[in-house]
């Protein structure tokens, strides 16, 4: 299950080296970016780094699904069972913490590409994600009262700006899905004293602690309404994928100036 993979390596708190799925998914997408551009500009290593990514890449969604199909299923909310993919090779089953089941846990397997964005992999990753990860022990604290907090507490989780969800729901066309996920990271980090997305976990709404003012998660935020508004997916540009349907209503409008796009200006 790790034979071509990375050789085990370190996923930032944690203190296990392992073949973590999200480390080598992040490793294919880094080689996959980097053919693309040497072939814009006809590099001639562009062909073997490209042939050479695309290998990784398989390899990985071979050792992924190998690892789903050994692990157990798990049962969603509504009584149903789905396959799981775990976080790393050679494991069956749930990691240890919040910190590898959630914050680098297989969704990055889809934003990276490793299953496609309409698998049913996808699928099964994302409503395990939302039913029990998002929603229960794994994200730090479990719900209290799952029925008036089901909405505004899931869909995120702790350190939220790091995952991409709504990244993969807007590729996904599920709009809805990626506007909650986006208002609820903003709901989690309004303070009263500062505006700003800090790292440490946060015991309820509105209160964190730092470090303060990390740029990856301020500039995830930033991506995040960039692409509800104008977003790239593959080969087509789509106009406010996922905008407030209040914002679409008769008299409204929605002004986008000097965008820059992967296509053009």
């Amino acid at each position: 299950m790790g034979i071509g993979l990375l050789p085990p390596g370190h996923l930032e708190d944690p203190p296990e080296w392992h073949r973590w799925f999200a480390v080598n998914a992040y490793a294919c997408r880094g080689m996959m970016a980097t053919a693309e551009s040497l072939k814009e500009i006809n590099h001639p290593e562009a062909g073997r780094i490209e042939r050479e990514a695309k290998a990784f890449r398989d390899t990985l969604r071979e050792s992924c699904r190998e690892s789903m199909l050994r692990a157990p299923v798990v049962r969603l909310r509504d009584g149903a069972w789905v396959p799981h993919q775990p976080t790393r090779s050679r494991l069956r089953g749930r990691d240890v913490g919040w910190v590898r089941d959630a914050l680098y846990g297989p969704i990055h397997l889809i934003d990276c590409g490793i299953y496609e964005d309409d698998s049913p992999e996808a699928g099964w990753i994302l409503r395990d994600m939302e039913d029990n990860v998002f929603l229960g022990a794994a994200r730090g604290r479990a719900l209290t009262d799952f029925d008036s907090q089901w909405f505004g507490w899931g869909g995120i989780t702790i350190q939220a700006n790091l995952l991409p969800n709504p990244l993969v729901y807007i590729r996904r066309g599920q709009p809805k899905m990626a506007l909650r996920a986006f208002y609820n990271t903003l709901a989690t980090f309004c303070y009263d004293d500062v505006r700003t997305f800090c790292e440490h976990p946060v015991d309820f709404l509105g209160l964190g602690e730092g470090p303060f003012y990390k740029t990856p998660d301020e500039s995830a935020f930033i991506a995040w309404f960039r692409s509800l508004l104008i977003c790239e997916n593959g080969p087509d540009l789509e106009v406010l994928p996922a905008v407030p349907i209040e914002w679409l209503q008769d008299g409204k409008q929605i002004r986008v100036c000097g965008a820059a796009t992967w296509f053009a200006p």
